[in-house]
């Protein structure tokens, strides 16, 4: 029995997919499942996949589709290939798509979600999704099944805190901020914040992820004085877990309604409290006073940190207090 994963770029994408990919292909092979991964590698035509999707509808035992480009494809082939099990995942960026090329991608879709068999199951990382998904493409839940999986964080394993055992009061309270650069993750909103916190207590702030929007990131974070700024660009895995566990507070205040926000759960699989807004799957990503505080506005962020750094991170109880983090579990 083999499984056939259709995913973008594999070995480059980040976030969401990569990580529920990584997770799929790991448990299948634990348990002994035959599984083949069809990317979108860079340089390779689309066209060559052709024959992949070809042969994972000739011969896979089940076929797991991530990406919009696959979702499409596999929608319409569902309508004939009805005896094969297809699970369409969505992760988010779907919303993006839609929004974007309407009105000729709903109406092709909503076409073939017309035509979707008992063999075909529809997966969504949140609650929030699912029903964004379900009313944008009017989806009969009644005729496809739907379900809801929360897939964990990249870093599977608890992690400890390396983070200094001395007061936040004695010493800087350090922030990080893992992200696409780019404006609708708010990045930008927050240096104009950040300003504002840096004038009421000690924090020192540190930035990881790349994008089209990173030159002109570092020109406006060149222009703040007396800011402690550390703006890395992007890191890889190991090099990234030690400012999880260096950090005191991660901060993120995301413009738009996320699909769901895997960085605010690596962040608390690190023991590390979370400051964000009350937007989209953020707030299944987030358990408000436990593993974060969840707020209305980049503004209100500022406070959110202040009391994290008065209360909680101050407190002898801190690692108790944040491992109370929300379990994610494999859906596969």
């Amino acid at each position: 029995m083999t499984v056939h994963i259709f995913t973008p770029e594999f070995y480059k994408v980040r976030g969401g997919i990569k990580s529920c990919v990584e997770k799929q292909v790991q448990y299948m092979r634990l348990s002994k499942i035959g599984v083949k991964v069809n990317s979108l590698d860079a340089g390779r035509s689309r066209w060559l996949l052709i024959g992949d999707v070809l042969m994972s509808l000739k011969s896979s035992a089940a076929i797991h589709v991530h990406g919009v480009y696959f979702l499409v494809i596999f929608a319409g082939l569902s309508c004939i290939f009805r005896k094969k099990i297809i699970k369409l995942y969505f992760h988010g960026s779907e919303l993006d798509f839609i929004e974007q090329n309407r009105p000729i991608l709903l109406v092709i879709l909503r076409i073939f979600v017309k035509g979707f068999g008992c063999n075909v199951e529809m997966l969504f990382v949140s609650k929030f999704l699912k029903k964004k998904m379900i009313m944008a493409l009017q989806i009969d839940t009644k005729a496809v099944k739907t379900e809801v999986c929360y897939f964990g964080p990249v870093y599977a394993s608890r992690s400890a805190s390396i983070r200094s055992q001395k007061s936040v009061k004695s010493r800087p309270v350090k922030l990080l901020t893992v992200s696409r650069i780019d404006r609708r993750k708010g990045v930008f909103q927050m240096l104009e914040a950040f300003r504002h916190l840096n004038e009421k207590i000690d924090v020192e702030w540190v930035i990881i992820g790349g994008g089209l929007d990173e030159e002109s990131f570092r020109q406006e974070i060149n222009q703040l004085e007396d800011c402690s700024i550390d703006y890395l660009g992007s890191l890889d895995p190991a090099s990234l877990s030690i400012y999880y566990k260096e950090a005191d507070v991660f901060w993120l205040c995301s413009m738009y309604e996320e699909g769901l926000g895997l960085v605010y759960l690596e962040a608390a699989a690190f023991n590390l409290p979370s400051v964000g807004l009350k937007r989209g799957g953020v707030e299944e990503a987030v358990s408000q006073g436990k593993t974060g505080l969840l707020v209305n506005s980049v503004e209100d962020s500022v406070d959110a940190i202040i009391e994290l750094s008065d209360t909680v991170l101050s407190s002898d109880n801190f690692e108790n207090l944040v491992s109370q983090r929300r379990t994610f579990f494999n859906f596969l």
